[in-house]
């Protein structure tokens, strides 16, 4: 039986991890305790990071810059603390993005300091655990859309493929405007996953 520790309080992402690790021992923390202090870490067999600050969907495209150089020293500092560590990351499968998300992840993946030795868990939008009326109609939408989801039992087959990851060089727009991080899901879904399909510039 493994230590394993989740960083990050989604909903989905928690539930998808207990599901994946479930003969194993499981702890989950919330991203911004260990922003504040990632010494406070035990040493963990695995640990399974997700989660990044809101704020940064109104900061300028220079402070999302600065803001993945530091996420990228707390990586490192994480990566000590474990054998194993699985980043997740948003879906990069993309040309062209409207996202700051989007953006955020790319640069950071692009600039990670000793890359091989983390494995990055990339995938679409995760479905399949017992969900609310909001979050059904949500599925319906993305089902309409042709969007790409993917069922949280597929995430044990991701893991295996996580050191295969392959990054698209990604054309941004609009990053310096400030919005919110519900703004900013909506463009994304709108733009990066229906409309630059639609007209085949993703």
């Amino acid at each position: 039986m493994k230590k394993v520790l989740i960083i990050g309080k989604g909903l989905d992402i928690v539930k998808t991890f207990y599901y994946v690790f479930k003969n194993n021992q499981v702890t989950n923390i919330s991203f911004r305790s260990v922003w504040n202090n990632p010494e406070q870490l035990e040493y963990f067999d695995i640990i399974v990071l997700s989660g990044f600050h809101f704020e940064i969907c109104r900061y300028s495209k220079k402070d999302l810059i600065n803001y993945t150089k530091k996420y990228n020293k707390l990586i490192q500092n994480i990566k000590k603390k474990c054998k194993t560590l699985y980043l997740v990351s948003t879906d990069l499968s993309v040309k062209r993005s409207i996202s700051k998300v989007v953006f955020f992840y790319y640069t950071l993946l692009v600039n990670l300091d000793e890359k091989e030795k983390i494995r990055i868990l990339s995938f679409h939008t995760i479905n399949g655990h017992e969900e609310k009326i909001i979050k059904k109609l949500k599925n319906i939408i993305l089902h309409i859309l042709n969007i790409k989801t993917m069922n949280f039992k597929m995430m044990a087959s991701k893991i295996e493929e996580s050191n295969k990851i392959e990054l698209n060089t990604i054309k941004f727009y609009f990053l310096n405007i400030s919005r919110t991080r519900g703004m900013d899901r909506y463009i994304r879904l709108i733009f990066d996953l229906f409309l630059f399909k639609l007209f085949r510039l993703n």
